[in-house]
């Protein structure tokens, strides 16, 4: 019984933060309507794994895509910065490469979208996270350094 009930908690706080990145423009790439989820690696984790760096969810998916998925990707994640309370982004050449985004909090989470682009002969390796919890911005910088 109680198996079936960290389940049934396990999949409500999933279904939670899915939940909170449908405001999301950018929340179609991690559902793969934009680049088939075939051809995306995807990690998700949440709850107690990630209690050491202060958050509740966390969702990345990778994948290398050409120039015209490159651009409706990276142009989902501009729209996503426009109205965020913190934004950092870079761009090489006019095309964006990173970026970090704090969009407005859902309840008492923080929300942060992460986006790293590079290019490889014609093709684009994207990676795009999604991360929720009561990590602060200066502590989710201290654990990236720390990678």
């Amino acid at each position: 019984m109680k198996r079936i009930i960290i389940i049934l908690l396990s999949l409500f706080m999933v279904g939670g933060a899915a939940h909170a990145q449908r405001d999301l423009e950018s929340y179609p790439v991690f559902q793969g309507k934009v680049v088939p989820g075939k051809e995306m690696v995807v990690s998700e984790a949440n709850g107690f794994v990630l209690s050491d760096y202060k958050l509740s969810y966390y969702r990345s998916v990778s994948f290398t895509v050409g120039p015209d998925t490159f651009s409706k990707v990276a142009a989902m994640v501009e729209i996503d910065a426009v109205n965020a309370p913190f934004k950092e982004t870079e761009k090489v050449g006019g095309m964006l490469t990173y970026a970090l985004v704090q969009p407005k909090s859902a309840g008492k989470k923080n929300r942060y979208l992460c986006y790293q682009a590079r290019k490889e002969e014609d093709k684009w390796k994207v990676t795009l996270m999604y991360l929720e919890g009561s990590a602060t911005l200066d502590e989710l910088r201290k654990m990236f350094d720390n990678q």
